[in-house]
């Protein structure tokens, strides 16, 4: 991901009341460091805590202000609606005493995921939304109702649309649902089955302690480092959040630098990766199938585009401005104008034990028929790839499905929808 100019631009004013204490923090150790070194502090009670680093770079940054008396309060705890208000004013900027969306930040987002781009646009219009409080009724409804619009927070089973869900203090587990959903939609997403591998090997003792529907997103604040655990092996799910602890947090949300991303032992396992993520893989032998699709790809494929969709499939398309095309019509749900792929290779990663490709039925293979033959060699062995794909041919001539062994192996065709689909069984 692009690291964008975020710290130098938000201008969150953070100066709400909050009430209580909290304790060591297990974001300490993703603080912002370089503080200013014998400067005087702007804040009386932050000396000696654990996120002065964090407070003064935001301070010093125009992110946040203290109060009156000039403290900073940093063991007050927050409320759900003052974090979403920070979340979101986080990606402000404030020109000439008007706030609006950061432009860089929204550049990023209509290059990388036009889809929410145009909610945020809309919703805009919609709610006509201006980064200000309510100053006769709710104080933090304009914010809220623009949560709502932009349908970042999956369903309402943890926060439903009342008002009153989000003014109470908020726990760490409802703290990593709100920043995951948002990580999620706005930012970037992780292979489920890695994220289910962390939070089982994570080495936090307490994870299961979330509540019922909060615990969709514990694998992507680990695997971000947006949140991390406990010294000792906690997490504390059901712990208040600090100001300090909240300020950390969508610090890290703002620039990736800060977090720190969980790290595993990944010895033993099988994985790929691709763009940065991981990819498991229950077997070594469909992960050096899928090493060897790609290898074949990268051989064959001269003059067409060769796409790595997540850790298992490999796209072909006939050149890159048809890939891009299909990836921008996708990402805004416009199906019905993406153009075609070429052909598609795949192996399942979930235990099946299934590989195999398919294609449009009206695909010429213009610069890909090489590497349908590789792929088809790759399938049958034994130098049997020709005679293998004037079977499946003449099976497209003659049905619309067939289960069949072809040199001791369990293949099925598939005409599905407009594509043809060939997997071998293994």
């Amino acid at each position: 991901m692009q690291r964008m100019k975020w710290m130098l631009t938000i201008s969150l004013v953070f100066s709400l009341t909050f009430g209580g204490t909290g304790a060591a923090s297990a974001e300490q150790d993703g603080a912002a460091e370089d503080a200013a070194g014998g400067a005087a502090l702007p804040f009386s009670d932050i000396a000696e805590h654990w996120a002065k680093d964090a407070i003064l770079q935001a301070y010093q940054a125009g992110f946040v202000e203290g109060f009156e008396d000039g403290t900073f309060r940093p063991n007050d705890i927050v409320k759900a609606d003052q974090f979403i208000v920070m979340i979101l004013r986080a990606h402000s900027v404030t020109k000439n005493g008007k706030t609006e969306f950061d432009p860089e930040w929204l550049a990023f987002l209509e290059k990388n995921n036009p889809l929410y781009s145009n909610h945020i646009r809309n919703a805009m219009n919609t709610t006509k939304f201006q980064f200000q409080n309510d100053s006769s009724g709710y104080w933090a409804a304009p914010y809220l109702n623009f949560l709502f619009n932009i349908n970042v927070i999956p369903s309402e089973l943890v926060f439903s649309k009342k008002f009153d869900m989000y003014q109470k203090q908020l726990k760490r587990d409802a703290a990593s649902y709100l920043l995951g959903s948002w990580f999620d939609k706005l930012v970037d997403s992780y292979d489920h089955e890695y994220s289910q591998y962390v939070v089982q090997n994570s080495g936090l003792s307490d994870l299961e302690n979330f509540t019922q529907h909060t615990g969709i997103h514990r694998g992507t604040v680990l695997i971000s480092g947006l949140i991390n655990g406990y010294p000792g092996g906690y997490f504390y799910p059901q712990r208040f959040v600090t100001r300090a602890e909240a300020l950390t947090m969508v610090l890290r949300l703002r620039d990736e630098t800060l977090r720190k991303p969980i790290q595993l032992n990944l010895s033993g396992k099988h994985y790929t990766t691709n763009d940065g993520k991981i990819y498991l893989y229950n077997d070594k032998q469909s992960l050096d199938t899928y090493n060897k699709m790609l290898e074949l790809a990268q051989k064959h494929v001269i003059k067409g585009y060769v796409n790595r969709l997540g850790g298992s499939t490999i796209e072909v398309f006939s050149n890159k401005d048809d890939f891009d095309k299909y990836d921008y019509y996708s990402k805004t749900g416009q199906f019905d104008l993406r153009p075609k792929d070429e052909l598609v290779a795949f192996v399942k990663r979930d235990g099946s034990r299934e590989m195999g490709f398919n294609y449009p039925i009206t695909s010429s293979f213009k610069t890909s028929n090489d590497y349908l033959n590789a792929l088809y060699e790759l399938l049958a062995g034994d130098g049997k790839g020709k005679e293998l794909r004037k079977i499946v041919e003449a099976y497209i001539i003659d049905t619309a499905k067939k289960d069949f062994t072809f040199n001791g192996k369990i293949f099925s065709y598939r005409e599905i929808g407009s594509r043809y689909e060939l997997k071998l069984k293994y």
